[in-house]
């Protein structure tokens, strides 16, 4: 994945929503940590975290790609 942040291009939505999720994600992880979680909660919170990640992949992708497409 570091690769890819590398060679994203300066796109100010592609930021934003990236930007969004990391600290979406981060938030989950917080609370996941937390001892006073559920385990339902921490199973949920284990989708949501897989469904950003998802999400963030595709958004790299497409960037990179739509890059790669104007040269």
């Amino acid at each position: 994945m570091n690769k890819r942040l590398w060679m994203l291009p300066e796109n100010e939505c592609c930021s934003e929503q990236l930007v969004a999720s990391a600290a979406r994600h981060v938030k989950l992880a917080l609370e996941y940590l937390n001892h006073k979680t559920s385990v339902e909660r921490k199973h949920t919170i284990l989708s949501e975290i897989a469904k950003l990640r998802t999400e963030r992949d595709a958004l790299l992708n497409e960037a990179v790609c739509t890059d790669k497409n104007k040269n």
